[in-house]
Formats: C-alpha cells, structure tokens, sequence
C-alpha cells in the first residue's frame, strides 16, 4: 500500500500526500542526528513493530519516556536500507496518550 502512494504522486500544494493517524505503543524511542526522533511503533493489537521518525522535535518534550501510548499523525513512506524496502512512517504529529 506504501508504495502504491508513492507511485500516486506527485504530491504537492494542490495535491497533498494523504495522512493517516492511529495509537500507537512505544517499544523504542531515542534521537538521530541533531533533534529527530526515531520510535520503533507498534499497534495495540498487533505484534509487528513499525519504524517510524519525527523530523526535528520538541527537545523538552521527547523522548518522552514515561509515555507508553501515543495518537499520531503520520504519512507512509518506503525506507530504503543496504537494499532492504520497509515500510516507515514519517511522523507529522504526536501526542502522549
């Protein structure tokens, strides 16, 4: 599905990349690079762990580490790896549930 939006495209001030929100349990959170957030996400009635980043963070707000739960505002995105394909959100908003 990821990569059928990717393909939908392009994308653009008349035209945006949809976005979709859900709940989410935190299994791992911590910063890249300057002030981005990486969170490994995982649905509350799901086993699969999901890769997620939020570009340039709150630093006095994340990583939140006594926040279990999250809401999210994401779009979906194909992370591309040592030619590994895997499905990433690239979080637009969070909230501590």
């Amino acid at each position: 599905f990821a990569e059928l939006l990717q393909d939908s495209g392009p994308w653009g001030q008349a035209f945006p990349e949809p976005v979709f929100s859900g709940e989410f349990t935190i299994v791992e959170q911590r910063i890249v690079g300057q002030n981005h957030l990486k969170l490994s996400l995982m649905l509350p009635d799901n086993d699969r762990v999901y890769s997620a980043i939020y570009f340039n963070v709150d630093l006095n707000q994340w990583p939140n580490h006594r926040c279990q739960t999250i809401n999210a505002a994401y779009q979906l995105d194909i992370n591309e790896y040592n030619g590994l394909r895997s499905v990433q959100l690239i979080l637009q908003h969070i909230e501590a549930k």
